[in-house]
C-alpha cells in the first residue's frame, strides 16, 4: 500500500507556491546585494522612478525619502543607473531625467524634491557633485542655475510632545508627513523628532481611542498638541433585540463578533467559525454527522438549558434561520446575547440565548465597491487509526481464542498465505477461493491480503473550494448590497460519488423615499445539493463508519480477478450501490418599512416569508461481483435487491412585526421606550414513498419497480403570538437601567395554558464617569458594573401532546390473507396542562478598559434555574406499551463565569499587534426530578448533570492467584484470572456489585467522571509587519471524561467476527506484555466482565486544538491602483493543525464523543488552503 504523503510535507510545498508571487512581488521594490543582480535589474527600457529609488534604497543601505504624489506617472530609462557608480552619481543621473532635484541633510538621509522654474537669465547650473556639497546643500537637476537653491525650502528637524486632554504624554502615538512613508511614534513620554522634506509639510497623529489630528507644519520647528479621546469609540454601537445600543449604555450580556474575526477561515458553514471566538457560545462537533460537508454543529449558550432541549435562537437581519443557510462572507457582525434581560425581548423563543447575525449593507457615501474572495482547500482527516498489518491481526485473535478455549480461527495455512503475500505482494494472489464453495472467494479467517482501510478509503486529499462577490454601494438616498457565494466540497471518501454544493445570493436595499419614509428590502436565496454516502442500510448512511470498523486487514480491496471483493468491503457499494442525493432551495423575502415622524419617534413594520423546500431520491441498487471463474455474476451477501424512494418537503413560515421606539434626552436623563407586537406561523409537510424490484438501475424511479411499495406522509402547524416592551433610562450614562416584559402565546399548549409573560430588568453603573474615578482615569480608562434579572419561557416540546393521537401505520410485520395490512399502534398519552418551561437568569458582570483603551477584560457570573420542566408525569411499568405522559415537573440550575481579556497595541508605523483570551466554565445540576428511587440511571435530585457511574479499578490481575484471593467478582463473571482487571471493593462487603444502582446504594459503583466539557478557552494573536499580517487561534477544552464501551475501542467483543483491531487495541495483557493497556482478550461473551465502566479505560478527552492559523500578504496598492483595484491580499491558511490531547490517539477529541456503540463518525478536517482577497 503507497505510503500517504504527509500534511506538512505537502503544506511546506503548496506555502512555497503561494509564497513565490508574494515575494515576487515584495522583491519588486528591493535591490539585491549582489552586483550582477544590479546590472540586470536596471535593463528594462523604461521604469517607475519611485520603484528604482526603493531599489537603490536598499541597494545602497540609505534612506530616500519623498512624497508619493511627486512620484505619479514619473518614470526614466532603465540604463540610467550603473551599478559600478555612487549613490550619488546615479542620482544625477536620475533627477536630471525626471526634472527634479535632491538634499542630502544628514549622512545617509537624502530627500527628493520638486523643481522650480527658472528664472529669465539664469544660467545653467555649474555647482559642485552632490558628492561635494556639504549637508543641507542642495542638488538640483541640470540647466538649474546655482542662484535659484538659496530660495529653495530646506529640510525641517521637528521635535515635539503629543499628550492627552489631563496633559499627559500619549506613548505609541503614529505620526506621519501626509502623503509619504516618512513618519515615527511618540516615546514613553510622548516625545518625539521628525525630519519632514520642507516646511509646507502636514503630519498626521493617530492613536487607538483617540481622534486623529492634521498639523501643519508650518515652517515651525516645534510643536506642542494634545489628541481628545474618540467619542465614537465610546458611541461603538452594538446589535441588540429590535434595535441597536450603544456598548457604554448595555446592561446585559451581550458580546459581538466582527466580520474581520471570520474571514478567510478555510470553513463552510458559519457555525465552524464561531466556535471559541466568545465565552459562553459553545459549539461542538455533532456527534452523528461529524465532520461531513454541511454536517450542522451543536449549538448552545452557557451550557445545558433545558433536558428537552435547550438551543439558541438564531435571527439573520431580524429573522429566524438556519445558520449554515448563510454565506460567511456575507455577514458584518454577530451578537451573542446571553442573559434574560438581553433576550427578554424575545420571549419564548429565546428561553436559551440569541444569535443576532447582520449581514452586510452599503457604507455611507461610498462609491459603488466590488469584493471578491475566493479559498482554495485541500483536506484531509484530523487523525487515523493506526494500521495493524495482517500478520499482527490474525496472530491476535488465534490468542484471543486461546484464551476463550477455542481453536485457532487463521489456520497455519492461512497465517503461511499472509505471510507469503507480505513478502511478495505483486506475484501473490489477493485471495483463494473458498474451500466450502469453489465458485465465492475466501474471506474472513480465509484471507490473506494487507490492506490499511483507512488508507484506502479516504482520500489523500479532498478538495474544496469557495467563490464570493459582494458588491455594494450607497447614496444619499439608498443603499445597497448584494452578495453571491458559490461553495464545493467533493468529500474525504474514495470510491463514493460524494459532493456538496452551494449557491447563496444575499440582496439588502434601503430606499429613503421622503424624509420620514424609508423602505427595507431584504432577500437571501440558498440552493443546494448533496449526494450523500451510500450504506448497506438504507436507513442510516452513518454504517459506514461500523463497516469500516469491522473491515479486516486480511480481505484485499480487489479480486485477482480485478473486480470489486464484497463481502464486508465498502468500495463495491460506496461506488456501485446507488445515490443519495439531496436538494434544497431555501427562500427568505423581508420587506419592512420606517416611519420618522421626528428625531425622537419612529414605527417599524416587517414581514418576513420562508419557503423551504428539498426533495430527496434515495437508489439503492444491487452490487455484483464476479465468481471465481471471472465469469459468473454474484450479488453482493446483503446489498442484494433494490429499491428506489423519494421525500418532499414543503415548509412554509411566516412571522411580521410592529413596533415603536420612542427615545428623549431632556438635559442629563435619557429614556427610549419600545412597544410592539410580532405573530410566528409554520406550516410542514412531509411526503415519501418507496418501492421495491426496479426493473432497471438506469431508470431510477418508483415508477420503475414493480415490488411492494410504501407512502406516507407528515403534516404539522404551529402559532405563537405575543406582545413585547423595553423602558430604558440612563443619567448622564452613568447610571442604567432596562426592563423588558413579554406576553406571548403558544398554540403547543392546551386552552387555558398557553399564555405566560416573562419580564427582566437590568441596571448598570459607569462609576469611570465619577469625579472620584478621575485619578485613576488615565489608568483604568472605563469601568462598568452591571446586574440583571429575569424569566423566559420555552415551548419546546412536540405538537399536539395535549390531544388523544392514534398512529396508523401500512405494511403490518405479519401477512394476514395475502397482504400486510394498515394497522395501529397503541394510543398516544395526553400531556393534560403541560405548560411553559421557565428559564430564570441572574447574571452579574463587569466591564473595563484601560491603558488608553487598549486592555479591554470582561467578566460575567450568572446563574440559570430553569424550573416546571418537561418530565416524565408517572412511573409506569414497561408492559404499559405506551409513552408517559409529560409533566412540568423537573428543575435544574446552570452555574457559571465567562472572562474575556484582550490587548491590543500599535508599536510603530510598521507593526503592531492584538491578543484576545476567552474562558468559560459551567455547571449543571438536577434540582427536582420524578425519581423516587433515585436510580443512577436516570436523572435524580442532586445529579451533576453528565455524571459517568463506574467501577474503581486497581489494575489488572497479574496472577491466577491473585485473581483467587481478591474480593468476589462473581457477580459480573464466574471467573478471573491472569490479565483481567480488578475491580476495587469500596463498600467493604468482600464482593463486587452494582448494589441496587441507586444513589443510596450503589455497591461498589461511583462516579469516576464527567461528560460534560468544563473549562473552555480560546486564544486568538493577530499582527501585523508592514505588508504582512499574521493570525493564529488555539481553541480548547480543559477538562471532559469519556467513556468509549464498544468494540471499536476495546477492540474484541462477543464472537471472533465482531473483532475490530486498531494500533491501539494490540496492545493487550499476555504472559508476554504483562504491562499491557488492556484486558486479557477473548472471543466470547467473557470480554464484557472486563469491559465494564470503570476507572481504567476511562478518556480524558481535554485538547488543545490550533483551530487555524493564516499568513497574508497586501501587494503594494501602488502595483494595483493602476489597474482599478484598491486592495490585494493573498494569504495561505491551516485549519486543525495541531492538537495536544490525552485521548487514546485512534480518535478525534472533537469528533469521537459519542459514548453510543460506535463512537467512530465522518472525521473532522486538517486543511491547508490558498485564497485571494481583492476589492474595486
Amino acid at each position: 500500500m503507497k505510503k500517504k504523503p504527509t500534511f506538512f510535507r505537502i503544506l511546506c510545498c503548496m506555502a512555497w507556491i503561494w509564497a513565490s508571487p508574494s515575494l515576487a512581488a515584495a522583491q519588486a521594490l528591493a535591490f539585491t546585494q549582489q552586483s550582477t543582480s544590479r546590472q540586470e535589474s536596471f535593463q528594462a527600457s523604461s521604469v517607475s522612478l519611485r520603484d528604482v529609488l526603493l531599489r537603490l534604497k536598499e541597494t545602497y543601505k540609505v534612506d530616500l525619502l519623498f512624497e508619493e504624489q511627486l512620484m505619479e506617472n514619473r518614470s526614466v530609462p532603465g540604463n540610467l543607473v550603473v551599478p559600478a557608480a555612487t549613490l550619488e552619481q546615479n542620482l544625477d543621473r536620475l533627477v536630471q531625467a525626471a526634472g527634479l532635484r535632491y538634499r542630502k541633510t544628514k549622512e545617509k538621509t537624502y530627500v527628493i524634491l520638486a523643481s522650480k522654474r527658472k528664472n529669465h537669465g539664469d544660467s545653467p547650473d555649474s555647482g559642485p557633485p552632490a558628492s561635494e556639497q556639504r549637508y543641507g546643500g542642495d542638488r538640483p537637476a541640470s540647466g538649474y542655475s546655482a542662484g535659484m537653491q538659496d530660495q529653495e525650502k530646506h529640510i525641517i528637524g521637528i521635535s515635539g510632545t503629543v499628550t492627552d486632554e489631563k496633559g499627559d504624554g500619549l506613548p505609541g502615538v503614529s505620526i506621519l508627513v501626509k502623503g509619504t512613508q516618512l513618519g515615527t511614534v511618540t516615546d514613553g513620554k510622548g516625545n518625539f523628532t521628525l525630519d519632514v522634506p520642507d516646511g509646507d509639510a502636514v503630519l498626521v497623529f493617530s492613536f487607538v481611542g483617540y481622534v486623529s489630528r492634521e498639523v501643519a507644519v508650518a515652517g515651525r520647528t516645534s510643536i506642542e498638541i494634545s489628541l481628545k479621546a474618540d467619542e465614537k469609540a465610546l458611541d461603538e454601537v452594538v446589535v441588540v433585540g429590535y434595535g441597536t445600543q450603544k456598548k457604554v449604555n448595555l446592561t446585559g450580556a451581550v458580546s459581538q463578533v466582527s466580520s474581520e474575526r471570520l474571514e478567510n477561515r478555510p470553513v463552510n458553514n458559519l457555525d465552524q467559525a464561531l466556535q471559541g471566538v466568545s465565552p459562553g457560545l459553545n459549539i461542538s462537533t455533532n456527534t452523528v454527522t461529524g465532520g461531513e460537508p454541511n454536517a450542522r454543529m451543536g449549538i448552545n449558550i452557557r451550557g445545558i438549558g433545558s433536558l428537552s432541549g435547550g438551543a439558541p435562537w438564531i435571527l439573520v437581519d431580524g429573522t429566524p434561520m438556519d445558520i449554515n443557510s448563510i454565506n460567511p462572507a456575507d455577514v458584518e457582525s454577530v451578537s451573542i446575547l446571553k442573559d434574560a434581560a438581553s433576550t427578554a425581548i424575545y420571549g419564548s423563543r429565546a428561553a436559551y440565548g440569541v444569535i443576532l447575525i447582520t449581514t452586510k449593507s452599503g457604507k455611507g457615501s461610498e462609491k459603488i465597491k466590488t469584493d471578491y474572495s475566493n479559498n482554495f482547500s485541500w483536506a484531509q482527516p484530523t487523525n487515523m487509526p493506526g494500521f495493524v498489518n495482517s500478520l499482527r491481526f490474525a496472530n491476535a485473535i488465534n490468542e484471543a481464542a486461546t484464551n476463550s478455549g477455542q481453536n485457532a480461527i487463521f489456520s497455519d495455512e492461512t497465517i503461511e498465505r499472509i505471510i507469503q503475500y507480505q513478502k511478495d505482494p505483486e506475484n501473490t494472489p489477493s485471495m483463494v477461493a473458498d474451500p466450502r464453495d469453489p465458485n465465492g472467494w475466501g474471506y474472513w479467517n480465509q484471507g490473506h491480503a494487507n490492506t490499511d482501510w483507512w488508507d484506502v478509503l479516504y482520500k489523500d486529499f479532498a478538495f474544496s473550494q469557495r467563490h464570493n462577490v459582494g458588491i455594494s454601494g450607497s447614496s444619499k438616498s439608498t443603499n445597497f448590497y448584494v452578495g453571491l457565494g458559490w461553495l464545493s466540497d467533493a468529500g474525504k471518501f474514495n470510491f463514493a460519488n460524494e459532493k456538496f454544493d452551494r449557491f447563496n445570493l444575499a440582496s439588502n436595499l434601503s430606499l429613503k423615499v421622503s424624509d420620514r419614509l424609508t423602505f427595507f428590502l431584504k432577500a437571501k436565496f440558498n440552493r443546494s445539493y448533496q449526494n450523500y454516502l451510500i450504506a448497506q442500510d438504507v436507513n442510516n448512511r452513518h454504517q459506514v463508519f461500523g463497516m469500516m470498523a469491522i473491515s479486516w486487514p486480511t480481505d484485499p480491496v480487489y479480486t485477482p480477478n480485478g473486480d470489486f471483493a464484497l463481502d464486508k468491503n465498502l468500495p463495491g457499494v460506496l461506488q456501485n450501490g446507488g445515490s443519495d442525493k439531496q436538494y434544497t432551495a431555501d427562500l427568505w423575502f423581508n420587506p419592512s418599512v420606517q416611519l420618522q415622524f421626528n428625531k425622537d419617534w419612529k414605527v417599524n413594520a416587517d414581514v418576513s416569508y420562508n419557503f423551504y423546500g428539498y426533495k430527496r431520491g434515495h437508489h439503492r441498487a444491487v452490487v455484483w461481483g464476479l465468481a471465481t471463474d471471472g465469469i459468473t455474476p454474484i450479488r453482493h451477501y446483503s446489498q442484494n435487491w433494490n429499491r428506489m424512494s423519494q421525500e418532499l418537503v414543503h415548509n412554509e413560515y411566516i412571522t411580521s412585526n410592529i413596533y415603536t421606539d420612542y427615545s428623549k434626552q431632556l438635559g442629563s436623563h435619557f429614556f427610549s421606550v419600545l412597544l410592539g407586537g410580532q405573530a410566528e406561523l409554520s406550516n410542514n409537510m412531509l411526503l415519501n414513498g418507496w418501492r421495491r424490484d426496479l426493473v432497471t438501475e438506469s431508470v431510477p424511479a418508483i415508477r420503475t419497480a414493480i415490488g411492494a411499495m410504501d407512502v406516507q406522509d407528515n403534516m404539522s402547524h404551529w402559532s405563537t403570538l405575543g406582545t413585547f416592551m423595553r423602558v430604558s433610562y440612563n443619567f448622564n450614562e452613568k447610571y442604567l437601567l432596562e426592563l423588558n416584559g413579554r406576553y406571548d402565546g403558544s398554540s403547543r399548549f392546551q386552552k387555558g395554558r398557553r399564555w405566560g409573560f416573562f419580564p427582566s430588568a437590568a441596571i448598570g453603573y459607569n462609576i469611570w464617569k465619577e469625579d472620584f474615578w478621575r485619578p485613576i482615569g488615565d489608568v483604568i480608562n472605563t469601568f462598568k458594573l452591571r446586574a440583571s434579572y429575569g424569566v423566559l419561557g420555552n415551548q419546546n416540546v412536540a405538537n399536539y401532546l395535549h390531544e388523544e393521537t392514534i398512529p396508523i401505520v401500512t405494511n403490518l410485520a405479519w401477512i394476514m390473507g395475502s397482504t400486510r395490512p394498515v394497522y395501529s399502534t397503541v394510543p398516544s398519552n395526553r400531556s393534560i396542562g403541560l405548560t411553559w418551561e421557565s428559564a430564570e437568569t441572574v447574571n452579574f458582570g463587569v466591564d473595563a478598559e484601560a491603558l488608553d483603551n487598549r486592555l479591554t477584560f470582561t467578566a460575567e457570573w450568572y446563574n440559570r434555574t430553569t424550573r416546571n420542566m418537561f418530565g416524565p408525569g408517572e412511573t409506569l411499568p414497561a408492559s404499559y406499551g405506551a409513552s408517559v405522559p409529560l409533566k412540568n415537573n423537573a428543575t435544574l440550575s446552570t452555574k457559571g463565569i465567562e472572562l474575556s481579556v484582550g490587548w491590543r497595541q500599535t508599536v510603530n508605523n510598521d507593526f503592531g499587534y492584538n491578543v484576545n483570551l476567552i474562558f468559560a466554565d459551567n455547571k449543571t445540576t438536577i434540582r427536582k426530578y420524578n425519581n423516587p428511587t433515585r436510580l443512577i440511571s436516570n436523572f435524580y435530585e442532586g445529579q451533576t448533570y453528565g455524571e459517568i457511574w463506574g467501577f474503581e479499578t486497581e489494575g489488572l490481575f497479574r496472577t491466577n492467584q491473585e485473581a483467587v484471593e481478591w474480593a468476589d467478582q462473581s457477580q459480573l463473571y464466574s471467573v478471573w484470572g491472569a490479565g483481567d482487571v480488578k475491580y476495587k471493593d469500596l463498600n467493604g462487603d468482600g464482593k463486587i456489585t452494582r448494589g441496587n444502582q441507586t444513589v443510596g446504594d450503589p455497591g461498589d459503583l461511583k462516579v469516576i467522571g464527567n461528560t460534560s466539557p468544563r473549562f473552555l478557552y480560546g486564544l486568538n494573536l493577530a499582527m501585523n509587519y508592514k505588508l504582512f499580517d499574521f493570525s493564529m487561534f488555539w481553541q480548547g477544552v480543559g477538562k471532559r471524561d469519556l467513556w468509549m464501551g464498544s468494540q471499536v475501542f476495546f477492540g474484541f467483543g462477543s464472537a471472533w467476527t465482531a473483532v475490530v483491531l486498531q494500533e491501539h487495541s494490540v496492545n493487550f495483557w499476555s504472559p508476554e506484555n504483562p504491562d499491557g493497556y488492556f484486558a486479557r482478550p477473548y472471543l466470547t461473551v467473557e470480554n464484557t466482565k472486563n469491559q465494564q465502566v470503570q476507572s481504567r479505560f476511562l478518556q480524558d478527552a481535554s485538547y488543545l486544538r490550533l483551530k487555524n492559523m493564516q499568513l497574508g500578504f497586501n501587494v503594494p496598492q501602488q502595483l494595483t491602483k493602476k489597474v482599478g483595484i484598491e486592495r490585494t491580499r493573498l494569504y495561505v491558511s491551516g485549519e486543525n493543525m495541531l492538537t495536544l490531547s490525552k485521548i487514546m490517539k485512534s480518535f478525534d477529541p472533537e469528533a469521537n464523543v459519542s459514548g453510543t456503540s460506535s463512537p467512530l463518525v465522518y472525521p473532522l478536517s486538517r486543511s491547508f488552503s490558498l485564497g485571494l482577497n481583492v476589492s474595486f
